[in-house]
């Protein structure tokens, strides 16, 4: 009876082994390759940043004295020549001042008229201390005059209020518009050239050269309205922005259209790199490596590898050497494939 028993749990097992392989090998069939030919053709990278147009020829304006603003003599909008008046400061503190240094000046030159009468009595540094107290009378009648004429906001160019940041009756800071604020307290902007500022977060400033060209698309207009520009400068010194360090970079339109206008916001793709005539594969169907262990001991990753379908539905590991990263999902396959072969870029059924 215990012989039977035995005879009976292994048969079992021999059911449940075969059974596996069964199932193990009904599975294999089951698996599915997508694959993608190795093609030839033109691989682009760029670098897509936003920005915004602003006209080349424009002046931001600040006072160059504090106090009340007495009044503002345009409007946004309005058309401006070069010299005239934008606004004007309550002058009465420094024109007092200016006022109190020429009667101080001119007490010195009394007095230095005075000393004249007896002249060749005075010891020579008595003679050179009145001429100073003179000198340095007028000195602060100038710079008085000076600040006073700081009082009023001249524009320097001709062209179009593009902004007023301030009204009448605030205080401004020398420098700056309102206390706290750090903008200007006017810009005025000749429109009819354009450049475009961007920021490059730091990982991709090191592919944007002076040169290279761009595609650019406002907000503004239809996305199928594309226009090209070209990378002028790169700023040396870096800015951070919600803790990212970016730098900036100017590019110039190649053509403008009547329609933009100061402030815009674009779409900017700088194309920093192309090869054209080259095998490219998905950069999905890439895989690293294993790793290796190296000579000295350690651990070194193996080269990058593809698999690729064979005409008998078998799939075989092939080691490429990669090139150029597309902006598309296509790699550039620099060794190791050939046109028309088929790459494996996803497996089901595993």
């Amino acid at each position: 009876m215990a012989k039977k028993k035995k005879y009976t749990i292994w048969i079992i097992i021999i059911v449940i082994i075969v059974g596996g392989v069964v199932i193990s090998r009904s599975g294999k069939d089951k698996v599915k390759y997508a694959t993608e030919e190795v093609e030839r053709g033109t691989i682009v990278q760029t670098v897509s940043v936003t920005g915004e147009i602003l006209a080349t020829s424009r002046a931001e304006l600040d006072f160059e004295v504090s106090g009340k603003v007495k009044s503002v003599s345009v409007d946004v909008g309005d058309e401006v020549k070069s010299g005239q008046e934008i606004a004007r400061l309550d002058d009465n503190v420094l024109r007092y001042q200016f006022v109190a240094t020429q009667r101080a000046r001119d007490i010195q030159q009394e007095n230095l008229d005075l000393a004249r009468r007896t002249w060749d009595d005075l010891k020579p540094e008595e003679k050179e201390a009145k001429k100073l107290a003179v000198r340095q009378a007028q000195a602060a009648v100038e710079t008085a005059g000076a600040q006073l004429a700081k009082s009023v906001l001249y524009t320097p160019i001709s062209g179009t209020v593009a902004k007023i940041d301030v009204e009448e009756g605030k205080n401004v800071v020398a420098g700056s518009t309102l206390i706290g604020s750090s903008t200007s307290f006017a810009t005025i902007v000749q429109e009819g050239d354009f450049k475009i500022d961007v920021d490059v977060p730091e990982s991709d400033i090191t592919k944007i050269k002076i040169g290279q060209s761009a595609t650019v698309t406002f907000d503004a207009l239809s996305s199928d309205e594309v226009f090209t520009a070209r990378v002028t400068e790169i700023e040396p010194t870096s800015t951070v922005i919600q803790d990212v360090v970016y730098y900036g970079v100017k590019l110039k339109l190649d053509s403008i259209d009547e329609r933009f206008k100061d402030g815009m916001s674009v779409d900017v793709d700088i194309d920093t790199a192309e090869k054209p005539d080259v095998l490219m594969i998905p950069q999905r169907a890439v895989k690293n490596g294993d790793r290796v262990k190296s000579p000295d001991g350690g651990h070194a990753a193996g080269g990058k590898k593809v698999q690729i379908l064979l005409d008998n539905g078998e799939v075989e590991n092939v080691e490429v050497q990669t090139g150029l990263r597309g902006d598309d999902g296509m790699i550039e396959i620099t060794s190791g494939l050939s046109e028309g072969q088929k790459v494996v870029t996803f497996v089901s059924g595993e």
